[in-house]
């Protein structure tokens, strides 16, 4: 069983978490081996140009050894577009890929401003679309690998063990 951060799902429910990604996330606690933490609503900020940059991954997967996953889940339909997969809401519309490339991009940059000297973050991603089967992935700009859609979503675990392996102590 993985560790959960934070780990009282049932509080997470009770205060009006996102219904779908808690029960991801109980998925993720019942399927993944204790091998792995995963931190559940991540926010995350990084200054430039002057600026604050902020943003939120819904899941962030580290193994033993310190390597990271970071997912993101897009439930209910998407549209697939000549931009991308794209999540419409109701005030505006999000590219899946730009969003998961810019968190990604910016978590990077974050820990080599913060840890200069040291060795560089193993960074990785996934998306997660348990409600959408992905039709035609050369035009949602994504790679295959990477994608965890409605067709798949029973492997899961298994994708993201594939993925970032348990590590080392």
């Amino acid at each position: 069983m993985a560790y959960i951060i934070p780990s009282d799902i049932t509080q997470l429910a009770l205060a009006g978490g996102n219904t779908c990604e808690l029960e991801t996330l109980q998925i993720l606690k019942t399927k993944l081996p204790p091998d792995y933490t995963v931190f559940h609503g991540v926010h995350w900020s990084r200054e430039y140009a002057g600026h604050t940059v902020y943003g939120e991954i819904d899941f962030v997967i580290v193994n033993r050894s310190g390597e990271v996953l970071l997912i993101e889940q897009k439930n209910g339909p998407l549209d697939e577009t000549a931009n991308g997969l794209v999540k419409n809401y109701d005030d505006k519309s999000k590219n899946v890929g730009d969003q998961i490339k810019r968190s990604v991009d910016k978590i990077r940059e974050k820990f080599k401003w913060i840890h200069r000297e040291e060795g560089a973050l193993h960074l990785d991603y996934l998306i997660y679309c348990p409600d959408y089967r992905v039709k035609k992935l050369n035009s949602a700009a994504l790679d295959m690998s990477r994608v965890v859609d409605a067709n798949v979503k029973v492997g899961l675990c298994k994708k993201i063990e594939k993925i970032l392996t348990p590590g080392e102590f």
